[in-house]
């Protein structure tokens, strides 16, 4: 089969060259003059190129998947008739099955590993329907996910602090059903969707090492969502490319999402006006002049002060004093 990927190097190429970031002690920055209409368009540009020239592999899918025959006839049946298909794979989860096929998943973290355990179409995967490893759980919710399509599949949900159980949800058309121990029969849902368009209203994926792997930018609320942006696309076609076997489909509809990110750049890039740029720079040169003014006002009665600790050759250096007390602070 066509396998279809980005050529994410060539935008993370683009991406250090137009916005470089420096990496300091305390965090990372990045020159605000940056931040340009003719960088973006630049950006843009490249991107466009990307999606119009995909990169397309052949590809050869292993079968490993088994016969069941751990259930009763009717149930082995549903349940090779679901995970055999080629263009899923599949994740269950303990408890509150029924509730989940009627309205939605909610959980507490935006990953696949704390909530769900991974599937395989074997009888040695499968028999852990009879006796789950969480809370020995009746109802084993079945998330399937197609390989073919690589989408945000998370909501984030209004909570009232950081301590709220239900922080996001998944839609109830991504499960294909639920296994009930006590009736031994697996329940279709008859609203699951096999593949999925783009939702806007998703905003996180399911790698967690995807938001995870973003590098965090010093500076005003804006900038970093800018820079975020940037770093999201260059994530999305890593990950795309490299964690799933996106098709024709499934590549057209990363691209919406990604297009759908570089039109809200475009509405972040006309509110970084050069003059609030300007007022940017501004600001920071202003902060800096007012540090160097407390590093050269540090009195060396003050240096002398800590002779007796640090020895005759250290208090005669001032800065070699300050060099190590900042080290030892460090530690």
């Amino acid at each position: 089969m066509k396998k279809y990927e980005f050529d994410s190097e060539l935008y993370y190429k683009k991406l250090e060259e137009l916005y470089p970031t420096t990496t300091r002690l305390l965090g990372n920055t990045i020159d605000y003059n940056c931040f340009t209409e003719e960088n973006l368009n630049k950006i843009m540009d490249v991107t466009k190129e990307i999606i119009d020239n995909p990169i397309i592999k052949e590809v050869e899918i292993e079968d490993t998947k088994e016969n069941i025959n751990i259930f009763n006839e009717r149930t082995n049946e549903t349940i090779n008739e679901i995970f055999h298909d080629d263009d899923l794979v599949f994740f269950g989860h303990g408890g509150r099955a029924k509730e989940i096929i009627d309205i939605e998943f909610k959980c507490r973290f935006s990953n696949l590993s704390s909530h769900f355990v991974p599937l395989d179409c074997t009888n040695e995967s499968l028999e852990l329907f009879k006796k789950w490893p969480h809370r020995d759980a009746k109802q084993i919710a079945v998330l399937a996910l197609n390989k073919y399509e690589y989408n945000p599949i998370y909501k984030e949900l209004e909570t009232n602090s950081n301590y709220d159980e239900n922080k996001y949800s998944i839609s109830s058309d991504y499960f294909v059903g639920y296994y009930d121990s006590e009736k031994n029969e697996f329940i279709k849902n008859p609203n699951f969707k096999k593949r999925h368009d783009f939702d806007p209203e998703c905003t996180i994926y399911q790698d967690e090492s995807l938001q995870m792997s973003m590098t965090s930018i010093d500076g005003p609320e804006i900038i970093s969502d800018f820079y975020n942006k940037l770093q999201l696309i260059s994530r999305i076609m890593v990950f795309s490319s490299n964690k799933s076997m996106l098709d024709d489909i499934g590549y057209k509809k990363v691209c919406q999402k990604i297009l759908y990110e570089l039109k809200n750049l475009k509405e972040l890039q006309n509110k970084i006006t050069p003059e609030y740029l300007q007022e940017l720079i501004d600001e920071y040169n202003k902060s800096k002049n007012s540090d160097n003014e407390y590093d050269d006002n540090i009195s060396d009665d003050w240096i002398d002060d800590w002779g007796d600790d640090w020895g005759e050759e250290i208090s005669s250096s001032p800065k070699k004093c300050r060099n190590l007390v900042w080290e030892e602070q460090s530690k």
